[in-house]
């Protein structure tokens, strides 16, 4: 089965372009990779929030994709827990 058919982006190199997936998100993530100009961020987790901050901002992204809520409810939500978080430590 060729990669053009699964719904995720597959971590190989291996494939053609004909083999690739074709779904636009996909495509943008390919070119973003390819590109010299950006670069990746490692992630540090000893400084992120804890695990219920990861399992709200989860569901606040979960929220906002299924159009329940605005991009700036998911800002203002993850700014003040973040806040919430480092004051209690």
């Amino acid at each position: 089965m060729s990669s053009a058919n699964w719904a995720l982006s597959p971590p190989f190199n291996t494939f053609s372009e004909d083999e690739r997936p074709d779904n636009p998100l996909a495509r943008e993530i390919a070119e973003d990779i390819g590109n010299d100009a950006t670069s990746s961020v490692n992630w540090i987790f000893s400084t992120f929030p804890s695990q219920q901050f990861k399992n709200d901002f989860g569901s606040m992204l979960l929220s906002y994709a299924k159009g329940e809520c605005e991009w700036d409810t998911v800002i203002k939500s993850v700014k003040d827990e973040w806040a919430a978080q480092k004051a209690s430590d």
